[in-house]
């Protein structure tokens, strides 16, 4: 469970830069209460080709971005997103 974790600026969770994503693969967790800028609980931030792919049961509640992107925060051409299995609660 990632809960309650609060940054100033980008992903209260996790975050991405170009030199660090190809491609991001979560598989069940919880993701509930988190805050940033962008991305209260995920921020993608990726210049190239890359999937994210959310699955087995993950979810994501209670999450706050100020500015976008309450759970996830994505700004780059992601190729592929794929959300299976995922409860996503405002």
């Amino acid at each position: 469970m990632y809960a309650h974790n609060n940054v100033a600026q980008t992903g209260g969770v996790i975050q991405t830069t170009e030199s660090t994503m190809v491609n991001l693969f979560i598989v069940g967790g919880v993701f509930d209460s988190n805050s940033a800028l962008v991305g209260g609980a995920i921020y993608v931030d990726v210049i190239s080709s890359n999937t994210l792919t959310i699955s087995g049961g993950t979810v994501f509640s209670n999450n706050y971005a100020s500015d976008r992107g309450g759970a996830i925060g994505i700004d780059t051409p992601v190729t592929t997103t794929v959300l299976r299995n995922t409860v996503v609660i405002s």
